[in-house]
């Protein structure tokens, strides 16, 4: 009978080391190496409601929407979502912090940038001869990369963004999903205006 109740024990102890892992790694990070990052993936429709209407920025052709339901770390700051501006397809997931001053932003971006390295190393992270005051840059067979870029502006509070976007020939289906979803947008906006009459 004591047998039994030490195994139980154990068994129970090796649960909620499991859950709590879980809850704080793999549900907050997912896999980026999928296309997963913050509760959110790459190529899926952002979903859109009357709530998210009022959120949205458009900016050229692509869309850029603060998440709603974002699965994260509580120190990376607020998620932002990228996407076409008809269906709302995901280009890329990031998220951004700003920081009292250039050391502190620096030692959040290297923590992050440790843990993400770790988990990733059989993708060959990158640290070094990095543009775009890039900290860190994985490559995942050429479908996505994942950064963490550390921007300090004159006169401006620092802050970093940890982001995953698509690359490759996934970027090359994307560029022509949104170019064309952005001439349809305008059609329709032409139409509603009735500026396409007689062309």
């Amino acid at each position: 009978m004591i047998f039994r109740k030490n195994i139980c024990k154990i068994l129970l102890l090796f649960l909620i080391i499991f859950i709590f892992v879980s809850a704080t790694t793999g549900t907050a990070m997912a896999d980026a190496a999928d296309g997963e990052l913050f509760g959110y993936k790459i190529g899926d429709s952002y979903e859109i409601t009357e709530k998210t209407k009022k959120k949205i920025n458009i900016g050229g052709t692509v869309v850029a929407i603060k998440a709603e339901n974002a699965k994260q770390p509580e120190d990376v700051g607020k998620v932002y979502i990228v996407t076409s501006t008809m269906t709302y397809t995901i280009g890329t997931i990031y998220s951004t912090r700003k920081f009292r001053n250039a050391n502190i932003a620096e030692e959040f971006a290297h923590k992050y940038t440790s843990f993400l390295a770790a988990k990733y190393r059989k993708h060959s992270p990158q640290f070094k001869g990095l543009a775009d005051s890039s900290k860190l840059l994985i490559n995942f067979d050429n479908n996505y990369e994942l950064r963490i870029r550390v921007f300090a502006p004159k006169d401006q509070k620092p802050s970093v963004h940890i982001s995953l976007t698509i690359v490759g020939e996934k970027k090359k289906e994307y560029s022509n999903l949104i170019d064309k979803e952005h001439d349809q947008l305008l059609i329709k906006n032409a139409e509603t205006k009735g500026i396409d009459k007689g062309l």
